[in-house]
């Protein structure tokens, strides 16, 4: 007999917006936001921080399969971002524009999404940046998944949009007139 587990619906999550606790985001995606936020915070001349930012690949045991690939990564976008990346500091309890859109890039980049990556950075990097970027970050968040960092999809399918709607939405007036 099937698992009654298999045939549940997905959860949705709700995309990544500016603002959103970080209360309601996974292990992973966790992870992500601190990690770029003590990782801006080390190249920061404004801000010495105490901790390393590799501290979480280490106990991850990614330091040598993802974080040289997340810094280069991250050495491209800060070096070449306009405007610059706005990361908050890490004990912030709120997530970032910036934030937000680095999640995004993440989750389409593990689950081999480049197409939707690209939307999410085209107009802060040169292209020819943005590619390299992109090799790097792909390879740092292939190496996350493989240690069951996955962050969720927070993408909305067309379907779950639709069934958002209030039933009054789909209501033909003039049809309701004519009967």
């Amino acid at each position: 007999m099937p698992n009654a587990a298999a045939f549940a619906p997905p959860v949705l999550l709700p995309p990544y917006a500016p603002d959103m606790p970080l209360a309601d985001l996974r292990t992973a995606e966790a992870f992500l936001v601190t990690t770029l936020r003590l990782w801006l915070a080390e190249k920061s001349q404004a801000a010495k921080s105490p901790r390393d930012w590799r501290s979480g690949f280490m106990a991850a045991g990614l330091e040598e399969d993802a974080a040289p690939d997340f810094d280069m990564a991250l050495r491209i976008l800060h070096a070449g971002a306009q405007p610059p990346l706005a990361l908050r500091d890490f004990r912030h309890p709120r997530v970032a524009a910036d934030e937000a859109r680095l999640l995004s890039v993440f989750g389409h980049l593990q689950r081999g999404d480049v197409g939707s990556a690209l939307p999410e950075l085209q107009h802060r990097l040169p292209s020819k940046s943005l590619r390299w970027m992109l090799r790097y970050a792909r390879s740092a968040a292939g190496a996350m998944a493989v240690r069951g960092l996955m962050l969720p999809d927070r993408s909305l399918p067309t379907a779950a949009i639709v069934h958002r709607a209030s039933p009054a939405a789909f209501v033909d007036r003039g049809a309701a007139l004519l009967h």
